[in-house]
């Protein structure tokens, strides 16, 4: 069967038109084209325009302008400084003497890693030495049984070299608790009419409320009359095993006033690694931010 139909006269005509006109169709295409891009960006540029000169636009980017005050965000997520206070200093006699003063960490996002401590008496520095803080921890720098030539009448100390470590959620915490507190006066007690003189002493029970077991742990040790420092001391305690609770007793041989207020303060630096007895790979060793 033979579909084929012949083109009319009005097709071919048509045909030759379209075929003529290609070029001239082609312009118009590319111009409508473009027309219609124009418009369409035209639409947007003009609405942005309408939204950055709005008030509330206006309002918005002034507030974003506040809130990147960038000196302002730096300096409060900068440490607050590290001072000494309360120094005192205890006569032991024999020219020898307990030089004391308390610091402490007030930001608990911060950590000292290490800093250097120099007692000034009378105006005359002696030896530095190097201490820590871990985060939010308060104690004393202790310069115990120091042995001076002429009378101490004035005592300071100066912090160098702060080395501050941003704290990092991988670093242990350790805690502690320190309960039983108490100091006992100096008693007497007769046994077969022989009376036995029982030095003053501060007894408590320290526990290691953390998961780790330490090679070494420090306490220190604060006796106050009223609002003065009267006797100060430090001992270290081996093997201090996780959740272990140990019972401590440490005695006074010289003279007291009456004893108003007791403290101890554990010491171990949460960053000493070496100090775990458990850890095998250092916590926290990826990049912090170091001042």
């Amino acid at each position: 069967m033979n579909d084929y139909t012949p083109l009319t006269q009005k097709q071919l005509e048509r045909g030759y038109f379209f075929l003529t006109h290609k070029a001239f169709y082609r312009k118009v295409a590319l111009i409508v084209s473009i027309l219609s891009l124009v418009i369409f960006y035209s639409t947007i540029v003009w609405g942005v325009v309408g939204i950055v000169k709005s008030s509330d636009y206006q309002a918005l980017a002034l507030s974003l302008s506040n809130k990147e005050d960038w000196n302002t965000y730096h300096n409060q997520r900068q440490p607050i400084l590290l001072e000494a206070s309360n120094t005192s200093v205890l006569p032991l006699g024999n020219k020898k003497y307990n030089l004391i003063a308390f610091i402490e960490n007030q930001n608990n996002d911060w950590s000292i890693t290490e800093f250097d401590y120099t007692f000034i008496i009378n105006g005359q520095a002696i030896e530095s030495e190097k201490g820590f803080l871990n985060p939010g921890e308060k104690r004393m720098l202790l310069k115990l049984g120091y042995k001076s030539k002429e009378a101490i009448k004035d005592l300071e100390v100066q912090l160098d070299n702060i080395k501050w470590r941003r704290f990092d959620n991988n670093v242990p915490v350790i805690n502690w608790g320190i309960s039983n507190l108490k100091f006992y006066p100096v008693t007497r007690k007769t046994v077969d009419k022989k009376t036995e003189e029982i030095p003053a002493h501060v007894n408590w029970a320290a526990e290691n409320l953390s998961l780790h077991h330490f090679w070494d742990v420090g306490f220190q040790v604060v006796l106050f009359s009223g609002g003065k420092v009267v006797g100060v001391q430090e001992i270290n305690a081996s093997n201090f095993i996780s959740l272990e609770q140990r019972d401590f007793k440490i005695p006074w041989l010289e003279d007291l006033p009456r004893i108003s207020k007791t403290e101890v303060f554990p010491i171990l630096n949460w960053l000493d690694y070496d100090n775990y007895k458990d850890l095998e790979i250092k916590p926290g060793s990826g990049s912090r931010v170091i001042l």
